[in-house]
């Protein structure tokens, strides 16, 4: 869990804007970006959530691909 705080807002805000992002995908993303460490994964459904975070350099795993 990670505390919603005013910084943390701000940079969902920003997050917001420069990608194109729904709120709540960047609350996700500033979340993720504070948290993350040497061999952080994001997992995810959202296809433009798993674009973002890769933008933003974070290593993705989409949990809707088929693992055969």
């Amino acid at each position: 869990m990670v505390e919603i705080d005013g910084t943390l807002v701000a940079r969902a805000a920003s997050l917001a804007f420069e990608l194109a992002l729904r709120g709540y995908d960047s609350v996700h993303c500033a979340a993720a970006e504070r948290v993350a460490g040497p061999e952080f994964v994001v997992a995810s459904g959202d296809r433009r959530q798993l674009s973002a975070l890769s933008a933003m350099g974070m290593e993705t795993v989409d949990v809707n691909r088929s693992w055969s």
